[in-house]
């Protein structure tokens, strides 16, 4: 059986996604063992969350209950001392995306206004050829503009750079 909670984070851009919860045999077990090397009682958890002390005994059980949201595991990890990610890994939590959800789209238009804007673009590059570059070369290009922008004096500082590079040719 699975559950979904819907993703609601401003500090993301906005997706149509949701956080599947398909219960993991061992995660019951696991919650014990982080909470128990916490040295947090389950009464102290329920106290410091704001949760029932009769679901977490449940979840950390395996009983029937109800299945923790994304925001009570987050509490949950912070409580414990242990990363989100591996919490939320135990726990059975994947993200589903829309089937035409295109993860790259925000690299491909970010790649393309540097590439493409009109004083950049070289000779033989057109919209085309985006999809062509792989997303690692991409990502390198974007750091590198990005770096190149934090500079005192970027039009300079590259023209040096090409001088060096020509003399050393």
């Amino acid at each position: 059986m699975e559950f979904r909670d819907n993703v609601d984070d401003e500090d993301l851009e906005p997706v149509d996604a949701s956080f599947v919860w398909s219960p993991n045999p061992g995660f019951p077990a696991y919650l014990r063992q982080v909470r128990s090397n916490a040295g947090v009682s389950l009464r102290d958890v329920a106290a410091a969350l704001g949760m029932s002390y009769s679901w977490l005994a449940r979840l950390e059980t395996g009983g029937s209950a109800r299945p923790p949201s994304v925001g009570r595991l987050s509490q949950m990890a912070d409580l414990y001392g242990v990363d989100i990610s591996e919490m939320l890994h135990e726990a059975g939590v994947r993200v589903e995306l829309p089937a035409d959800h295109d993860a790259n789209a925000s690299l491909d238009a970010k790649f393309a206004a540097v590439l493409l804007h009109p004083d950049l673009r070289p000779p033989l590059f057109t919209e085309d050829s985006i999809h062509y570059v792989p997303d690692r070369v991409k990502q390198q290009w974007l750091a590198f503009a990005e770096k190149l922008a934090k500079h005192k004096e970027p039009a300079a500082f590259l023209a040096r750079i090409l001088r060096t590079a020509k003399r050393s040719s």
